[in-house]
């Protein structure tokens, strides 16, 4: 039977882990930069290994036999969160109260080893991740690329609605903060 671990820290010491988390956040994002219109691959390693050391993120991850399969971070410091390519002001001018009390996260990366079963990963991760936050007293705030995961948002909700039924987490609605659209004019025959 697999041996799980979920682990919820402010600082990853251990070299080891945070090299498998390297390794699982290049795995995740492989090929990305082939679907997606925007780079989802926000971290190089050194801002990657120090987001792992910085105590102003909250690092969740799971390990399933000695190897960690899933992963998140999440801070509620936007200038740091805005590695994302997010605007924090948007979110203090949308959410004034999250944003006086300093209790707006963002989750700047998460991923789930690609052969892994993702579905369950996702949910007990995420779930973590709203739960820790609440405790917390906060608000939880994302993007993700429609091109490489297109029912983030929709997960989220139903993520966040499951855990409010079983009492877990206070009443949630979802606010679409924006959009961005990435397009292109091309001659309709290219010439050679």
């Amino acid at each position: 039977m697999a041996r799980a671990e979920l682990i919820i820290t402010s600082k990853i010491n251990n070299g080891g882990i945070r090299k498998k988390l390297w390794d699982l956040y290049n795995a995740v994002f492989a090929g990305q930069e082939k679907i997606s219109v925007q780079n989802q691959k926000c971290y190089t390693e050194e801002t990657f290994q120090a987001a792992l050391l910085d105590e102003e993120y909250i690092k969740f991850y799971l390990i399933l036999d000695d190897e960690v399969v899933a992963y998140m971070l999440a801070t509620n410091n936007l200038q740091k969160a805005a590695v994302t390519y997010m605007n924090p002001e948007r979110y203090r001018e949308l959410f004034p109260e999250y944003a006086a009390a300093n209790k707006i996260y963002y989750f700047t990366s998460l991923g789930v080893h690609p052969e892994q079963q993702k579905q369950k990963l996702f949910y007990q991760i995420i779930s973590a991740g709203f739960r820790r936050i609440a405790e917390l007293r906060g608000m939880y705030a994302f993007d993700f690329s429609q091109e490489s995961v297109a029912n983030l948002a929709g997960m989220f909700i139903r993520i966040a609605h499951r855990l409010h039924q079983e009492g877990l987490l206070p009443e949630m609605k979802y606010v679409k903060v924006g959009a961005q659209e990435f397009g292109a004019i091309a001659p309709t025959h290219p010439q050679s």
